[in-house]
């Protein structure tokens, strides 16, 4: 085989490693490997800690009441619940809402004006009096017995971070409601596996926990459910995926909505990675890069493979023939998703090939950002996951 064929086959085995090769490599040693006998959660509600949960807010005025409820519906014992709503200069009626909850121990924590999500965050740790700290986002909802779970995360002394599950769901018949739910299926099985063998790297913002001394105030442009986990794995500690833990919350229903989204996390990211990449070593950047940094790649990939294909015409008429088919049929669907002719965006067979190729593109202008030094701080909300 000519070079050529040989750097084919390559990029197209790195492009579908990723997605394939190292979740099936994973889930086969998983299966293989001896399973923990299940922990039972035997505290009593008189020595269980006391957390404080942290929610932030940015003019979230259609979302933050359910939200307050929805925390104060937990059967955690709510005098040993400390809820902290940290409003990164809202404008609407968030902090009013908020305050109308202060005799039932709800703290409003506000910035009258905006500095980011992290800023107040690092504020809201400040006053936390909890020896646990749970993160959440003001659209997610969690499952009554959420914070119990995270909690009975950190029976085992080694254990420094949990993180919970996030449960998308398409409130509205949309497509990319839909291709989202299913990458969050993916995402939670990868990290049901990585658990087993203590390889969770990074965390899930709605629906994450650490102790409260591990805290290290948190850098503007990384994500806190980047950072923060990430630091305290390198550090030494066990971070887990607690899969009992759940949050709900509907995905957005606008492609333009998620693409920001998505290039927003990997500029974020990639900020996040190169900062720390220093301290991440040996299994650890393996798991990071085979599960992360690769997608990143994945539309300069896309392109390479499609140029190659087209030059081996001459010299692999038949492998050219069956990869340019492959490549057109599944382009064809994701055009076809773009353009949304008769809705056909509802169909899996065209949201899953467009979201595929809307996900890659935004991570490839994130890194043509990042690299040319521009950051994210702040950020508009997605407004379609909270109606």
């Amino acid at each position: 085989m000519n070079m050529m064929l040989w750097t084919f086959i390559f990029l197209v085995t790195l492009f579908i490693y990723p997605y394939s090769l190292f979740p099936l490599g994973l889930l086969i040693i998983e299966r293989f490997s001896p399973r923990n006998a299940d922990q039972k959660n035997a505290k009593r509600h008189s020595n269980l800690p006391k957390v404080s949960l942290i929610i932030s807010a940015y003019n979230e005025e259609m979302v933050i009441r359910e939200k307050i409820k929805n925390a104060l519906a937990s059967k955690y014992p709510l005098d040993k619940l400390q809820i902290i709503v940290a409003s990164d200069g809202s404008r609407d009626a968030t902090a009013e809402i908020v305050n109308s909850y202060r005799d039932q121990g709800v703290v409003l924590l506000h910035s009258d004006v905006r500095r980011g999500k992290n800023a107040c965050l690092n504020s809201a740790v400040a006053i936390a009096d909890g020896e646990v700290v749970a993160f959440t986002d003001a659209n997610a909802m969690f499952d009554e017995m959420a914070i119990l779970y995270l909690v009975e995360g950190f029976d085992s002394a080694d254990v420094g971070c949990v993180v919970g599950k996030e449960s998308r769901s398409a409130k509205k018949d949309s497509g990319t409601a839909k291709s989202d739910g299913v990458y969050w299926r993916f995402e939670n099985r990868i990290k049901e596996a990585l658990n087993r063998f203590g390889l969770v790297i990074v965390g899930n913002g709605p629906i994450l926990a650490i102790r409260r001394e591990l805290f290290r105030q948190l850098s503007d442009d990384v994500a806190n459910d980047f950072e923060t986990p990430m630091q305290i794995g390198n550090s030494g500690w066990r971070v887990v995926f607690q899969d009992k833990a759940l949050s709900f919350e509907n995905s957005a229903t606008k492609a333009g909505e998620e693409y920001r989204r998505k290039t927003r996390i990997v500029v974020r990211g990639l900020t996040g990675f190169f900062r720390n990449i220093q301290e991440l070593r040996g299994a650890r950047l393996f798991v990071f890069v085979s599960h992360k940094v690769i997608r990143w790649f994945g539309a300069f990939l896309q392109v390479a493979i499609l140029l190659l294909s087209v030059l081996l015409i001459d010299s692999n008429p038949l492998i050219a023939t069956v990869a340019l088919t492959g490549q057109g049929i599944f382009y064809l669907f994701a055009l076809l998703g773009a353009v949304n002719v008769f809705e056909i965006r509802r169909k899996k067979i065209a949201a899953i090939p467009f979201y595929f190729c809307m996900v890659n593109i935004a991570a490839a202008v994130a890194i043509f950002r990042f690299v040319v030094g521009q950051r994210v701080s702040v950020w508009e909300k997605a407004g379609s996951v909270r109606q």
